[in-house]
């Protein structure tokens, strides 16, 4: 009984910790957007940037990384979760877009991100967007990683030094 009692209460703690870390995501992406917007409006940060041809490329960039991130979900199947979980007969997945990064869902929201700040008509956009986006998805990557390294030991270490976090051969 006291067993099952801390297994409750270790997830319990492991359900609170996944929601925060998901909400700062959330909130640093919306927070990147909205700052993107209001950069964008500043004429003198548009240079180069507030054409035609970079909200295609902007566009582009944040439609690719929407498919991007529905591939990892699909390739994920039942297995994905909003929130971290590890189901019994799950397994390290290396498949699809897993064989090159870790966390492929992850890459394709700061790919849409950046590729949204990219069509607001700014350079400066993208990049803050993108940068806030990044920094929100840290504590959730590293919550996600210390919980497969418990729960799949060697198997996901072995993982993480052959696949790079979310930029392929980089990070």
């Amino acid at each position: 009984m006291s067993l099952l009692i801390e297994s409750n209460h270790a997830a319990r703690e492991l359900l609170v910790v996944t929601v925060a870390a998901g909400a700062v995501a959330e909130v640093a992406a919306f927070a990147g957007l909205l700052v993107g917007w209001g950069i964008a409006h500043l004429r003198a940060l548009r240079t180069y940037a507030n054409t035609w041809s970079t909200l295609a490329i902007g566009a582009s960039i944040a439609l690719a990384g929407a498919c991007v991130r529905s591939w990892s979900v699909w390739t994920l199947g039942r297995h994905f979760r909003r929130d971290v979980t590890i189901e019994a007969d799950q397994r390290v997945i290396t498949a699809g877009p897993y064989r090159w990064v870790r966390h492929p869902a992850y890459a394709g929201n700061l790919l849409t991100y950046g590729g949204l700040g990219l069509a607001l008509g700014s350079w400066v956009s993208a990049a803050v967007v993108l940068t806030l986006a990044f920094v929100g998805l840290l504590p959730r990557i590293k919550l996600e990683e210390r919980t497969l390294e418990q729960a799949f030991g060697s198997a996901y270490v072995d993982y993480e030094r052959a696949t790079a976090r979310l930029i392929p051969r980089l990070w």
